[in-house]
């Protein structure tokens, strides 16, 4: 229900910026991003032959970092980030400023620690709209 796409949303940015390490051979600096590569192959966890492509590759790419081989860690970083998923969502435009809705927003009750108010909401109580937005 959704956790797929939170782990594709919130780990991706963070593998996105080790652009720049990868391109200055900052072999620690991809290191330290171990955990958001695992954490990213979960959106592949629905489709077993997906998942175990993307795994491998990211635990190829974390060897070469290991060993310190900087130019085969280029390589497979670029292959890693050309998956199709991944460069749809790096070309979709930027979110509009102000408010938006996400993930962990949605439909979110700011009263959950208080029945009493909670179901005074429309979307918890089963209230219906009456139709005036001036209330």
């Amino acid at each position: 229900q959704g956790e797929p796409t939170v782990a594709f949303v919130k780990n991706l940015p963070r593998v996105m910026k080790l652009q720049d390490a990868v391109d200055k051979g900052d072999l620690k600096a991809v290191l330290r991003g171990e955990k958001d590569f695992k954490r990213l192959n979960t959106y592949w966890r629905n489709d077993p032959q997906a998942f175990k492509y993307m795994r491998d590759l990211s635990e190829e790419l974390l060897d070469s970092a290991y060993e310190g081989k900087a130019d085969q860690v280029k390589t497979l970083y670029a292959k890693y980030v050309s998956k199709k998923e991944i460069q749809v969502m790096n070309s979709l435009p930027p979110p509009p400023a102000g408010k938006a809705v996400t993930l962990g927003s949605y439909a979110a009750n700011k009263y959950q620690d208080d029945p009493a108010k909670s179901a005074k909401l429309p979307f918890f109580g089963g209230q219906q709209f009456d139709g005036d937005y001036s209330k």
